[in-house]
């Protein structure tokens, strides 16, 4: 689950798991080049991690981004204000 809080993106990969934190302020946000069609974006830390997501919404024949370029603009919208 990724979230956003503030200036601060969160991501659980489970219920029960500590977030990683990503502060906007701090960090790179970018559109990266589609692969087999996907959408995706990647959050690059300060000190050069970089992590990717993408959404797990599945039509019946290909993978529906808009979920992934609807958090992205959101994301790129606070990340600017």
């Amino acid at each position: 689950m990724l979230y956003l809080v503030g200036k601060t993106v969160h991501y659980k990969t489970s219920e029960t798991s500590t977030p990683i934190v990503f502060n906007l302020a701090e960090c790179t946000v970018q559109q990266e080049e589609d692969w087999k069609r996907m959408k995706w974006f990647s959050i690059t830390t300060p000190v050069g991690e970089k992590h990717y997501f993408n959404s797990h919404k599945m039509g019946a024949f290909v993978n529906n981004s808009e979920e992934t370029l609807r958090g992205f603009a959101i994301i790129k919208a606070k990340q600017a204000s």
